[in-house]
């Protein structure tokens, strides 16, 4: 029986993407991180999708790179350098630029790859006791699934120096802290509570959302006055948009707004 990798669900105006590997701790196979790479971008394509929710099934969001025989990890340094810029990096590229709120849900552990997934979201909610790990020094291989991006970018170069050589897990208290996650829950609590943040995010103006999150990704590569000129830009063009437009209607008449991503 061919495995499905992948389970695509809709939940109203939220894709639900779940990996599906859970006795290999959803581990990133080849089918795995095309088939993950082509449900986000296929829902961010999607005019009745306003949110995406990636979550893991069984006990572990995901392991990071399958390191199993049949994965063929063996070759040579060139043939895994090409491998990472046509699969692995497309991927968290893709969940960290799409226009749609991305929302992570992290059950039990995120590992190697599998955090670089988790801290591409916009939105990161962990178990109370799921952990993320940083196992690379440790492997022997340095950062990649973005880790080295994502992690530098939220601590400071030093302190994620800390972290990804340490190889110590990062709990989710901790995370919280560190601002890595947003917030963590009861483990018998997370499917419901993130699936509820996403819905959250869907029913409001997510043209907004998707003109924000990329003011904010570019910002450290900007001038002041880049930034404003992007500013002036993005606003010229959401003023025109629908949602913009029930956004005032509906604060003059005092009511909620009715968002329909248009």
């Amino acid at each position: 029986m061919t495995e499905t990798v992948m389970e695509i669900e809709h939940r109203g105006s939220v894709a639900v993407l779940t990996l599906n590997r859970p006795a290999r701790m959803n581990a990133l196979s080849t089918e795995l991180v095309v088939a993950l790479r082509e449900a986000v971008s296929s829902a961010g394509e999607d005019p009745a999708v306003r949110a995406i929710l990636l979550q893991g099934n069984g006990p572990g969001f995901c392991a990071g790179a399958d390191l199993s025989p049949d994965q063929n990890l063996n070759g040579s340094g060139a043939v895994l350098a090409d491998t990472m810029r046509t699969q692995l990096n497309p991927l968290i590229e893709t969940i960290a630029t799409v226009a749609k709120p991305v929302v992570v849900a992290v059950q039990g552990s995120a590992a190697g790859a599998g955090v670089g997934i988790a801290l591409a979201a916009d939105h990161l909610i962990m178990a109370d006791d799921a952990k993320l790990v940083v196992p690379f020094a440790q492997l022997g291989i340095a950062l990649d699934g973005g880790c080295s991006w994502f992690l530098a970018r939220q601590l400071g170069p030093r302190h994620a120096w800390q972290v990804a050589c340490s190889g110590k897990p990062i709990k989710a208290e901790q995370a919280v802290a560190w601002q890595l996650a947003a917030h963590s829950c009861p483990a018998d609590e997370l499917a419901v509570q993130a699936l509820k943040v996403a819905e959250r995010y869907a029913s409001q103006a997510t043209l907004a959302f998707a003109a924000i999150k990329k003011q904010l990704a570019a910002v450290e590569t900007q001038s002041l006055s880049e930034a404003l000129e992007v500013e002036a830009q993005l606003q010229g063009t959401l003023i025109e948009s629908e949602d913009t437009a029930e956004a005032l209607t509906a604060f003059r008449e005092k009511r909620a707004p009715n968002y329909r991503g248009c």
